[in-house]
């Protein structure tokens, strides 16, 4: 009974549509609390929009955009405490990125194909140069990937010796501001 009383607590967090109702039959029923915690958001408390000021806070949307490009397949970028991260070599995000090396190193093969079958021309050139930059950038990308959990965490020791930001609307500067050199 202790358990049905503790799910029925833990149900109340959660915000149900009108008319909505949850019957327990049984205690061996726990699955339903995991129906339930999928099914319908969590009420968010004060402290989950507090913003800390920390550097991973700061980086994490610029990061969630990176990875949609196929860079940077590191997993809990949008946490408040970076360690959380990881970088996981089975993950989908990773063969996302190894998928688009293999398709950029593809173009570039073949942009060296075509140059070499034809006249060599400056047009030429500057699409094999876009394409190599391409490749090494994601290949250095990868590798930054690799070392990004271990780099937030020396990081995130540092800036516990740097002075705290009394206000929210100071700590959100940095965030801004990253964002928007980002964006431009």
């Amino acid at each position: 009974s202790t358990t049905l009383f503790s799910l029925k607590k833990e149900l109340k967090r959660y915000r149900l549509k009108s008319g909505s109702q949850i019957k327990f039959v049984s205690e061996n029923f726990a699955f339903i609390f995991l129906i339930v915690k999928w099914s319908f958001p969590t009420r968010g408390t004060r402290e989950d929009f507090m913003y800390g000021g920390t550097f991973q806070e700061a980086i994490g949307s610029v990061l969630a955009v990176a990875q949609l490009f196929g860079v940077m397949p590191v997993r809990g970028i949008k946490e408040k405490n970076p360690s959380k991260l990881k970088f996981n070599k089975c993950s989908i995000r990773f063969f996302l990125c190894i998928f688009y090396i293999i398709g950029t190193f593809w173009i570039m093969f073949l942009d060296i194909y075509w140059i070499a079958k034809t006249k060599l021309e400056f047009g030429k050139l500057i699409t094999l140069t876009f394409d190599v930059t391409g490749f090494l950038s994601l290949i250095c990308f990868l590798d930054l990937a690799r070392k990004w959990p271990h780099l937030m965490r020396q990081w995130y020791k540092v800036e516990k010796f740097l002075p705290k930001l009394k206000y929210q609307l100071d700590k959100q500067k940095m965030a801004y501001r990253i964002r928007m050199m980002s964006l431009i």
